[in-house]
């Protein structure tokens, strides 16, 4: 066992990496939008259909920041460490329920979202409805839109956070790993309404990771919640063909498995991840809190936890109408 103070410094300094790699993801973006807006302007983008422009400036280049944010990762962090077990012989249906419950924290994320519409319309207050702009009768587009946000989106975002975070993270505590790897995938998101969500489902797609010592369950669920969530606002919206009729039973029939997925999950998961929690203070001598607070004070993380704030405050005031 490493001394305490020597443990928390490590962790500090690492903390001090992951703040670098979730800055790279929240900055590059924005950097990116104005970098375009000054593109457009020269005249570069005049042959290109609308659709694909749209593509180029929101989906391809935040997978590309995801690449370079990877890039970085293994820099700083290393490589993913190698597997110690296989995920075949892990519970098969510790692995269904985990990628159903996804379903269930996507919802309660979804629900989250409403019941704060709901506050802001009883102050007199609507937040607007800003869904995904989709290009009628533009079909590349949509079949770039859509591989971008169900397939090399969560492929990346999982080799990142559950991959190269998570895994390097593990050699503090599993228990800490899961929650530190969950609070850099929701900063990472920037996105104030969806707090709950990526939270939620971070956590989940950590204890699948640890559980299985893989990421394939945590590509696969992350893979189906997003074609849940994306694809039928990216197609069936843009063509208005039984849109509604469609989300409804899709809404509905998530929920059913989200739920049952998620208390099936808890249920078959609870008492290993007490013990995981126990063992972890006992090997480290350092509880969970003080192993996320160290990672969390330390100059660039703080500074990311601002710009949250501060982007979400603005977020907040430009969705109200």
């Amino acid at each position: 066992m490493k001394p305490k103070n020597h443990l928390l410094q490590e962790i500090s300094h690492t903390g001090v990496y992951l703040g670098i790699i979730v800055l790279v993801t929240a900055a590059f973006p924005n950097i990116g939008t104005a970098f375009s807006g000054m593109l457009e302007k020269t005249g570069i983008f005049d042959h290109i259909s609308s659709g694909m422009i749209y593509f180029y400036t929101n989906y391809f280049y935040t997978d590309l920041i995801d690449v370079i944010a990877i890039g970085i990762g293994i820099l700083l962090l290393g490589v993913i460490p190698k597997r110690k077990n296989d995920v075949e012989k892990t519970d098969k249906q510790f692995i269904v329920f985990g990628v159903f419950a996804v379903f269930g924290a996507s919802w309660i994320g979804s629900f989250c979202v409403q019941l704060l519409e709901k506050i802001f319309s009883m102050t007199g207050h609507e937040l607007s409805d800003h869904a995904l702009t989709m290009h009628q009768g533009q079909l590349l587009p949509l079949v770039m839109i859509s591989i971008s946000c169900v397939i090399t989106g969560p492929i990346l975002e999982e080799i990142l956070f559950r991959g190269i975070i998570l895994k390097n993270m593990e050699k503090y505590g599993k228990m800490s790993a899961v929650f530190i790897s969950a609070i850099c995938f929701t900063i990472f998101h920037f996105n104030f309404l969806q707090i709950v969500t990526p939270f939620l489902i971070g956590i989940l797609l950590g204890i699948l990771t640890i559980e299985t010592d893989s990421i394939k369950p945590a590509v696969i669920a992350h893979i189906l919640n997003n074609a849940a969530v994306f694809l039928p606002d990216i197609w069936l919206e843009s063509t208005m063909a039984t849109y509604h009729n469609v989300a409804a039973i899709l809404n509905i029939s998530t929920i059913i498995i989200g739920m049952i997925g998620a208390i099936f999950f808890i249920y078959k998961s609870r008492k290993r991840i007490c013990v995981i929690a126990k063992n972890e203070v006992m090997e480290t001598g350092v509880s969970v809190k003080s192993k996320i607070f160290y990672v969390l004070k330390n100059p660039v993380m703080i500074v990311l936890i601002v710009l949250y704030i501060i982007e979400a405050s603005y977020f907040l005031k430009q969705l109200i109408v």
